[in-house]
């Protein structure tokens, strides 16, 4: 017999276990799951830009019912055209007095039927990493 036909292979086989699942996405950091243990129920997270009250962040699932995606226009403004000098005034109060107070608001959002709904909200201000602040906005949603 020659050398064209015969192949000889040696291995050695060791049964680990069940391999494990890899891990999906990034384990949330631990200010997250804080966050988020204490968020009650019908509650939702949002950062706002404290100067154009411009949504910048939902921290969490976004709150139901408001067109929060919708095209802020002059025509048709997220938060209700009433409601704006009121929440600019209460957003520019927050930027003097700093971090650490909390103001409780019912501003009227766009909702995805096209109308304008209520919600009860508190806004307080937090000092971001980079020497910018903004609005920490707790919705609730009945």
């Amino acid at each position: 017999m020659g050398d064209a036909g015969v192949h000889l292979v040696r291995g050695l086989s060791i049964d680990i276990g069940v391999a494990s699942e890899p891990p999906r996405g990034q384990v949330p950091a631990l200010g997250d799951r804080i966050a988020e243990a204490l968020t009650p129920p019908r509650q939702y997270l949002a950062i706002s830009d404290p100067e154009t009250l411009n949504l910048l962040y939902w921290h969490g699932p976004p709150a139901p019912r408001i067109a929060w995606m919708a095209d802020n226009t002059a025509e048709v403004p997220i938060l209700h055209p009433d409601d704006m000098p009121t929440a600019l005034d209460t957003a520019s109060a927050l930027r003097v007095t700093g971090p650490g107070r909390t103001v409780d608001l019912t501003l009227r959002f766009l909702t995805l039927d096209g109308g304008y709904e209520p919600f009860d909200l508190t806004a307080s201000l937090i000092d971001l990493d980079s020497g910018h602040s903004a609005l920490l906005v707790v919705l609730t949603v009945k």
